[in-house]
């Protein structure tokens, strides 16, 4: 039970993370290597795609942390 409540508690965190973070990298034209000047020149496309790298940044980092607590826990448990 004790491992739900720590997978809740992550999962809450990550929610609250993701909500409270901006959709988009305001340097964008930095990972493209000479890419568009502004944000608001980005296409649709270009936009999606930094859309996805800042969410799958946070939820790498979530499960970091998660797999983290669950090891340290497991060993607790387990010496």
């Amino acid at each position: 039970m004790y491992v739900i409540k720590v997978l809740r508690e992550y999962e809450e965190r990550a929610i609250t993370c993701a909500a409270a973070r901006p959709q988009s990298l305001p340097g964008a034209e930095a990972l493209g290597g000479g890419g568009p000047a502004s944000l608001s020149s980005l296409t649709p496309d270009h936009q999606l795609r930094e859309d996805f790298t800042v969410l799958a940044k946070d939820l790498v980092h979530s499960l970091k942390g998660i797999v983290g607590t669950l090891v340290s826990k497991y060993t607790e448990l387990f010496p």
